[in-house]
């Protein structure tokens, strides 16, 4: 006796399966780049610590983080906006004066 069988709908079971799998492939990707994002943020945290804040308040350490957004790992600092002068460096000049002063405290004296 032979049986003899039809499978319908094999076309679409692969299709679904490579997305599936690019789906998950993706998915291990983002958690690879949120892994190696840890580490930089680790490191950035100590260089802030050590070079640039004599008298650290954590301020700018606590403003970094790492964000997921959408297919994207971003790595970055929120809401504090001397950030990118010392990333990127630059020339700070007077807004209402001929020259830069900073005000001292007696603490600082």
């Amino acid at each position: 006796m032979r049986t003899s069988a039809t499978i319908t709908g094999l076309d679409a079971l692969t299709k679904r399966l490579g997305a599936l799998k690019a789906s998950a492939r993706s998915e291990m990707t983002l958690d690879a780049l949120e892994a190696g994002a840890v580490v930089v943020w680790g490191h950035a945290i100590n260089n802030a610590r050590n070079q640039l804040n004599k008298r650290p308040t954590g301020f700018l350490t606590n403003s970094m983080g790492i964000r997921r957004r959408g297919k994207m790992v971003l790595f970055g600092v929120w809401g504090v906006v001397y950030a990118a002068i010392h990333e990127f460096g630059g020339v700070i000049v007077p807004r209402n004066a001929k020259y830069l002063t900073v005000p001292l405290t007696s603490e600082a004296r």
